[in-house]
């Protein structure tokens, strides 16, 4: 699926290949992005996608977190860390 012009992926095709990426990665992954907070979390997949062929910019992977699919940050009483 190619949208637009110029063979960029359309918007939907790069959210559903962050959210693979995110769904394909273990429970050790997560919780290890869990307690980086989603700033950190994001720069981490940003690369990782990058090197996959996937072209999202750090913004456009918090976007996509306040929406809820980057893990929130917990703090170490196992609560969620505010916003």
């Amino acid at each position: 699926m190619v949208g637009g012009g110029g063979g960029e992926p359309s918007e939907a095709t790069r959210r559903h290949q962050v959210e693979a990426y995110q769904a394909a990665l273990g429970p050790d992954q997560l919780g290890r992005l869990t307690t980086l907070g989603p700033r950190a979390a994001a720069r981490e997949w940003t690369g990782s996608l990058n090197g996959q062929g996937v072209q999202v910019s750090e913004r456009y992977v918090q976007q996509i977190s306040t929406t809820g699919s980057l893990p929130a940050r917990q703090q170490a009483n196992g609560r969620r860390h505010p916003r």
